[in-house]
């Protein structure tokens, strides 16, 4: 079985680096350039995406970590004949970025898929209300709806997982 570390990348003086999620989870199919972890530093937030793809076989970090450039994130292995068949689930989240940041939570008005739908990349999964915004969230993959996490009415925080999606082969 052959082990790829994914390693921080040299950000210049950005300042202290902290993880605010982790994207992937042990066991999970990631393809190339997928975001794996979110950080925040003084200037910006922004996702570290998967220099390659794989399957997740250890996660070295949590939300909370402060990191440096060089810090050992994720453990990826290639992925094997039996990881090809099998189907991967993937999580739809809602985005910790810009005006989403310093909310607690978002009200779920409208569910725009179900269970069972095919779903491609962009797509929007469903719309949030905050106090003077709506949102349509967009789906990170393709595939089809496996199961919802949230029901209309929910209110749900950034980073909370909207739903589950079995990517199709051959997704990114």
């Amino acid at each position: 079985m052959r082990l790829f570390e994914i390693k921080m990348p040299e950000t210049g003086d950005v300042g202290e680096i902290v993880v605010t999620d982790v994207l992937v989870q042990t066991k999970q199919h990631i393809a190339f350039d997928q975001p794996m972890i979110t950080i925040e530093t003084d200037m910006a937030t922004m996702e570290i995406p998967s220099p390659r793809s794989g399957v997740v076989h250890e996660i070295k970090v949590g939300t909370g970590d402060k990191l440096l450039a060089g810090s050992l994130l994720v453990v990826l292995r290639e992925a094997t004949a039996e990881d090809v068949v099998a189907s991967a689930l993937v999580s739809a989240k809602v985005p910790v970025i810009g005006d989403f940041r310093n909310l607690i939570s978002l009200k779920v008005i409208e569910l725009l898929v179900r269970v069972g739908d095919e779903v491609q990349r962009g797509q929007s999964l469903v719309t949030l209300e905050a106090d003077e915004f709506l949102v349509e969230v967009p789906s990170e993959y393709t595939g089809i709806v496996r199961e919802m996490k949230v029901k209309l009415r929910d209110r749900i925080s950034p980073g909370g997982v909207i739903l589950m999606i079995e990517e199709t082969q051959g997704a990114t």
